[in-house]
């Protein structure tokens, strides 16, 4: 949730005051293991705040949707099996 949070901000900025584009994925491949990798795409930048939808709705939109609905699922079958 709280990287679809950040990206969610990271889209939310006017145009040009995100950072510029970093190299390509696989120039970090290259010159760094793969957890590095991973800690720098987590942690990266807007990718020039490039957005992808589906049904116009941004993928961050729907990952935070998943989360908030699969977590309240879950709270609902905790509850419902404690009774």
């Amino acid at each position: 949730m709280g990287i679809a949070a950040r990206h969610l901000w990271i889209q939310s900025l006017p145009p040009g005051s995100v950072e510029a584009c970093g190299p390509s994925l696989s120039y970090l491949f290259d010159i760094m293991s793969v957890f590095d990798v991973i800690k720098k795409v987590f942690s990266g930048s807007g990718e020039c705040q490039h957005v992808d939808e589906l049904l116009g709705i941004s993928w961050p939109w729907w990952t935070a949707a998943a989360f908030v609905i699969l977590g309240a699922w879950g709270v609902g079958m905790n509850w419902l099996l404690r009774r």
